[in-house]
């Protein structure tokens, strides 16, 4: 399995780093997990290939995370004269995400011969492409219909968290993965509701007896105060902080 990340910053804008999204090679699939402000010229950026996209996973509707998908859409539209499908997975509320899309972008979006194809989901709940992944997904605590997934190939195992606060589904979803990609927003001292700190994420990873914690979508303060070294004080495995491009194998 390799896992790109495309963005790791938070809500608030920064210079230098793309809002969420990550870039999944699991057996015959090629996933995107989430698509923030800046995804489809990051992409670029990581030498990942719009037409082997095979589908999108999101994590919630909220604009740092899904504010790049219809720039991604046009140009695999108008560029790439796409015509395979391409799945749009997310939980309740995609269809209506996906009409609201249409109503401010175009109908192409979701006519009929469009190749872009929402599955509507009501976690918990698995599926199995053809070919080797597992994809499992479970709600969190952060919006009405967020939700966590998880990715499963040739025996390895990566679990991200999306937003969210530590909340018992997310244990069971990241229970002894070999990837945990966890949302460590805020500082520990200024915790926000709905998302992590970094040392809640450690908690999170030694709860889940997880081998490597990769720590993203910090803001800007969260990244200055030393956030490895936090997520350490309570998980004694290999802590990473995520940046734009960096490459995983697993």
């Amino acid at each position: 399995m390799r896992i790109t990340i495309v963005g790791c910053a938070s809500f608030l804008p920064e210079p230098n780093r793309r809002q969420s999204s990550l870039a999944v090679k699991a057996g015959d699939m090629l996933f995107l997990i989430d698509a923030g402000d800046g995804t489809a010229g990051g992409l670029v950026s990581c030498g990942v290939q719009r037409r082997d996209l095979d589908a999108a996973l999101l994590t919630h509707f909220h604009p740092d995370h899904t504010a790049g998908l219809v720039p991604l859409l046009l140009a695999m539209r108008v560029r790439d004269k796409r015509q395979r499908p391409f799945y749009i997975m997310g939980s309740q509320g995609l269809n209506k995400f996906m009409l609201g899309l249409s109503d401010a972008f175009g109908d192409w979006i979701n006519a009929p011969d469009s190749p872009f194809k929402p599955i509507q989901i009501k976690p918990p709940s698995s599926k199995t492409w053809t070919g080797d992944p597992l994809l499992t997904c479970k709600s969190t605590s952060h919006s009405e219909f967020s939700i966590g997934w998880r990715i499963e190939s040739e025996s390895k195992a990566l679990v991200v968290t999306g937003d969210t606060e530590l909340c018992g589904s997310l244990i069971d979803l990241a229970a002894n993965a070999d990837v945990l990609i966890c949302d460590s927003t805020a500082p520990d001292e200024k915790p926000l509701p709905g998302h992590l700190t970094p040392r809640l994420a450690g908690e999170l990873a030694t709860k889940a007896n997880v081998k490597i914690l990769v720590l993203t979508h910090l803001d800007p303060e969260t990244r200055a105060a030393d956030p490895i070294g936090r997520a350490q004080q309570v998980f004694s495995g290999n802590v990473i902080l995520a940046e734009d491009g960096m490459t995983l194998e697993i």
